[in-house]
């Protein structure tokens, strides 16, 4: 009896351990994937904060909700979104660089097909990143460049949300999964509707503008 009850008690330590193991196991797992997850879950956040920024900077441009929306605010969320889009993108790239799987360098998150993991997939996330950064300066350096080269590198993000879908949807299997195929469609689906309404409703004209076409009106 004495054997056996050793023998218990013995099993009973092990299954003591059982559980311990486990979450060591689990932490360990965690710590070594830590980075590669944030870079996951950053870029898919990145992805839909771009989606609002040329969302909302559609509406803005359109003036889609007329007087019910102040064009202040949303010019000031489209600011908003721009620069979060921007952090949250640094975030991914820091996380790339910290993760020690695949080793990413500073060449391979700045110049196109430098990466040796899924280059072309890497090359169009590249590309979305400086566009955006073009764009960003664009806009903070907006009362010292003319209205003309302004556009022209703010027309560019349309080329950045294209490139930023590409790189989601080669880059990674996250993007595989159903949910993140209906918010990719989502996505797609918005950003093209707006840009009918854009197309449709030609460039909205100022204030200053329409009272400069108008000479019979007082000047207020």
């Amino acid at each position: 009896r004495a054997g056996s009850r050793r023998s218990r008690l013995h099993v009973a330590d092990d299954d003591r351990s059982a559980p311990g193991d486990d979450v060591y196991s689990w932490e360990q797992t965690m710590n070594s994937h830590m980075w590669w997850y944030l870079a996951r879950g950053s870029g898919l956040v990145a992805t839909g904060v771009l989606t609002a920024t040329v969302a909302f900077g559609i509406v803005f441009s359109t003036r889609l909700f007329g007087r019910a929306v102040a064009p202040a605010w949303l010019l000031d969320l489209h600011w908003f979104l721009g620069g979060l889009s921007l952090c949250v993108l640094g975030v991914h790239i820091g996380a790339l660089m910290l993760d020690g799987y695949v080793h990413f360098g500073v060449v391979d998150v700045t110049v196109p097909m430098a990466a040796s993991w899924r280059p072309g997939a890497v090359a169009w996330g590249v590309v979305a990143m400086w566009i955006l950064l073009a764009v960003e300066i664009s806009s903070l350096l907006r009362r010292h460049i003319s209205t003309r080269v302004w556009r022209i590198v703010h027309r560019l993000s349309a080329i950045a949300f294209i490139a930023t879908l590409a790189h989601a949807a080669t880059a990674g299997s996250d993007t595989r999964g159903l949910l993140c195929e209906i918010c990719g469609a989502v996505a797609v689906g918005t950003v093209v509707f707006l840009t009918l309404v854009r197309v449709l409703a030609g460039r909205p004209q100022s204030g200053a503008r329409a009272r400069r076409q108008q000479p019979g009106r007082a000047m207020s």
